[in-house]
């Protein structure tokens, strides 16, 4: 059964240019799937399709130089090509026959990934994690979720069957795969990324000790509760809330669910400790990336006049202090 009416070679519409559809690549349900995981999908189903496409140029012929992407089909808004649209294309490449075929083969491919978290019990998140590198030395790319598992089979201390279902203590990491490499109705993975633990107990010690990103953006908070008992706002407890949202992104490194959790470990420096003067660079840099999304540009003009300085200084003592 054909799941998806487009093929490699097809050219549609999206965000308003013309694409060539480089790869289609159909998912089934496998083993890492919630819904594998609470016997609502069988492994093996089909779950939907990736199209890989390159945009080419804009509605009036202009290249455009972009890298390779990819949708879910049914999901992201395209069209496929009227009649005009389709003669005005193939007008446009017969002007530029070898260029266009040069612009395909350096077409590649896009990535995606996986973010996998696994709790662990009898055993500390630390160890679970230095036996799971030590296992996955074994793998040669590409290799799927399976050939995972084989390897990892002696550490009995990872809990497989509750992928996803955390709380305290689990190790993360990141598989990434091409689109369209798959076997048997299997992704093919390239390699696993972001190998990291989560010790709650151990978080919180280290928290006593140094002021680390995970204080830093906690310093945030506080400051906007300084901010919010001198200038008080209702916008202030949604931005507040919505920092809530992001702090438990970010602590159990849930990406999915938490973009911005993400967008912040990825650009904190990972120093050991933070002064004051870092602290304030990293939190004013974050608000900055994303100040449309968090609609706290109010914050940032706050943050660059001394009385927002000298609050977040307060806010950084009181953290620290905690």
């Amino acid at each position: 059964m054909k799941h998806c009416n487009l093929s490699f070679g097809d050219w549609i519409i999206i965000e308003n240019c013309y694409a060539y559809v480089l790869a289609t690549h159909d998912i089934y349900y496998e083993a890492f799937n919630h819904e594998v995981q609470e016997d609502s999908s069988l492994q093996g189903e089909y779950l939907y399709t990736f199209v890989a496409y390159r945009i080419y140029c804009t509605m009036k012929g202009k290249r455009i130089n972009r890298k390779s992407s990819y949708f879910t089909y049914g999901i992201e808004d395209y069209s496929v090509l009227t009649s005009d649209e389709r003669l005005f294309i193939s007008k446009l490449l017969d002007l530029d026959t070898h260029g266009f075929e040069k612009w395909k083969e350096s077409s590649i491919l896009p990535s995606v990934h996986e973010d996998i978290r696994v709790p662990v019990q009898s055993s500390t998140p630390k160890s679970a994690m230095n036996k799971f590198k030590k296992a996955i030395k074994q793998l040669h790319s590409p290799f799927s979720f399976t050939d995972l598992l084989k390897v990892c089979s002696g550490i009995q201390s990872i809990n497989w069957k509750q992928i996803d279902k955390v709380d305290d203590y689990y190790i993360f990491f990141t598989l990434s795969f091409t689109v369209g490499n798959y076997k048997d109705n299997c992704i093919l993975f390239d390699t696993i990324k972001h190998i990291d633990y989560t010790d709650d107990e151990e978080d919180k010690q280290i928290l006593e000790q140094i002021f680390t990103f995970e204080s830093t953006f906690l310093s945030l908070g506080r400051f906007v509760k300084e901010y919010d008992s001198i200038y008080p706002s209702e916008k202030n407890s949604v931005f507040l809330a919505r920092l809530k949202e992001i702090w438990s992104g970010l602590f159990h490194h849930n990406w999915k669910e938490q973009p911005l959790a993400f967008d912040f470990f990825t650009h904190a420096p990972k120093e050991q400790s933070y002064s004051v003067e870092l602290a304030y660079k990293t939190v004013l840099n974050f608000l900055q990336r994303n100040v449309q999304e968090l609609n706290c540009q109010y914050i940032i003009d706050c943050l660059l006049e001394k009385i927002g300085k000298d609050l977040y200084k307060k806010a950084y003592e009181l953290i620290k202090g905690m």
